[in-house]
């Protein structure tokens, strides 16, 4: 591995509530592979254990690596807070990286986010993650819906980049601080929220293929149900950041006009579900696409749809129809 001058100084942080047995799976693998790590100039590890119970202590206590571990306790439950508490710790460092604590990256993914970062002066860089699947999966959950993944080249300007597999140039985005907006706490979605600010403050998000991850799929999540709960609450968080980000009321109610339309769109497409037989896996990939437009109908006709981690209202029997759909 290219030594990529440690003295620039990355702080890798893991965001972990309630899943001990999966952080300690994972620094037991960031241990292993420490050196190798600690050559792309990580400096510290960050662990927020974001269960007020403190599950993730015992795991971190385990830590035999070669570099630093630092225990944060962030018993405030929410996504934008666990994480905003680990950037207040690495201020003062030039990078920040994030991975979640189901995730197995590469040795040297921290190596290629770096790279792609110093190519393109990019201040946010972001790449794929790949579900592992447990043998006896069902042939249609191997069609990617478990996925993070952006179909373009390497050094493509995206939009967003999911916070499993981020490097974060913290001197590039130092005034858009507190970085995560604690209103995505309960939802999720904080991620393409920072990352829509950062754009629109010119800084620049590009993808990188070569970070590779891969993330050990919970057997629970591999249902058509969770699938496309899933798409569900994506194409609600669709329409909230946009109505978040804009201040401006008029403007919002021509958001809602614009994503009413777009939802009209994914259930024309979806529809095409109930015409003839197919695969199991494109019987899925319509019913999500219901599922997304109902997400999109419901962020633009129901203020408040979200509850704590992603829960949602009113929503039960349909997406309970929507998956005898995708059966």
């Amino acid at each position: 591995m290219t030594n990529l001058d440690p003295a620039a100084g990355i702080v890798l942080a893991i965001i972990s509530r309630r899943r001990p047995r999966q952080l300690r799976r994972l620094l037991g693998y960031l241990s292993e592979h420490s050196d190798e790590i600690g050559r792309a100039g990580v400096r510290q590890l960050i662990v927020v254990d974001n269960d007020p119970a403190g599950s993730a202590e015992d795991a971190v206590s385990e830590w035999t690596g070669s570099f630093e571990l630092r225990y944060l306790s962030q018993p405030k439950p929410g996504f934008a807070t666990a994480r905003n508490t680990a950037v207040e710790a690495a201020w003062g460092t030039r990078y920040l990286a994030f991975i979640d604590d189901d995730d197995f990256p590469s040795p040297d993914w921290l190596e290629a986010l770096l790279q792609m970062h110093r190519k393109t002066g990019a201040g946010i860089v972001g790449g794929p993650r790949k579900s592992l699947l447990p043998s006896d999966a069902p042939e249609w959950a191997k069609a990617g819906f478990l996925d993070s993944d952006r179909p373009v080249q390497s050094g493509t300007t995206v939009e967003v980049a999911a916070t499993n597999n981020i490097l974060i140039d913290l001197d590039q985005v130092a005034a858009l601080a507190p970085l995560f907006d604690t209103r995505f706490d309960y939802s999720g979605g904080e991620d393409a929220v920072f990352c829509i600010r950062a754009a629109r403050s010119g800084v620049n998000v590009v993808w990188c293929n070569e970070a590779r991850m891969w993330s050990n799929v919970d057997p629970g999540r591999i249902s058509v149900r969770y699938v496309l709960r899933r798409a569900f609450l994506y194409g609600l968080l669709f329409v909230r950041r946009e109505l978040l980000l804009e201040p401006v009321r008029r403007r919002r109610v021509k958001i809602r006009v614009s994503w009413l339309g777009k939802a009209l769109a994914d259930f024309k497409e979806g529809s095409r579900i109930l015409r003839r037989k197919m695969p199991m896996a494109s019987r899925v990939r319509l019913a999500r696409k219901l599922c997304l437009g109902l997400g999109k109908l419901f962020g633009a006709l129901v203020p408040n749809a979200l509850q704590p981690y992603g829960k949602v209202r009113e929503t039960i029997s349909a997406l309970d129809f929507a998956s005898r759909l995708g059966r």
